[in-house]
């Protein structure tokens, strides 16, 4: 999983799973996610 952030850093979550359920708002246009992983580093 790669997440790119507002500040333009960019965080790698290797070996990663969705955890839990997923979360949606329709209204808000938004979701919810949980995830884990095994390694996480700023690239």
């Amino acid at each position: 999983i790669t997440a790119e952030l507002a500040n333009g850093q960019v965080y790698v979550l290797s070996s990663a799973w969705l955890h839990g359920e997923a979360n949606h708002n329709a209204e808000e246009g938004t979701v919810d996610l949980e995830f884990h992983g095994e390694e996480g580093d700023y690239q």
